[in-house]
């Protein structure tokens, strides 16, 4: 009895983990989606990583520099089909929260996202 107790735990644990990672990722959409401002960035690494055999993430990083000068170097994970289309040196636009710049998406991320919050909302 006290094994499946520990494993509930430990399950438990886990998925308020995931949780609330995903309302993080969630509520910095949301701010970027009311009040973020558009910059150029400059790719500087596309990088493919592999998590487990059956399994790779992909990285875009790119370096921007905020309306008041401040430069901010930040890395998002896309999706494999988006990932085939950036470039080292390209210049890509993304959406920056000018509170905390730390918080950026790459423009046509957030550009889907809003495309499909107003799908829903018609819906």
């Amino acid at each position: 009895m006290a094994g499946i107790a520990l494993v509930l735990i430990v399950i438990s644990g886990i998925a308020a983990f995931f949780v609330g990672r995903f309302k993080r990722e969630a509520r910095k959409m949301q701010i970027l989606l009311q009040r973020g401002e558009v910059a150029r960035a400059r790719v500087v690494e596309v990088k493919r990583q592999r998590r487990s055999r059956n399994h790779d993430d992909y990285f875009v990083s790119y370096e921007f520099a905020t309306r008041h000068g401040q430069r901010q170097l930040q890395r998002n994970r896309v999706t494999p089909a988006d990932f085939q289309s950036y470039v080292e040196g390209e210049e890509i636009d993304i959406v920056y929260d000018p509170h905390d710049p730390t918080v950026s998406k790459i423009k046509l991320t957030v550009d889907e996202v809003r495309r499909a919050m107003s799908r829903t909302a018609i819906q």
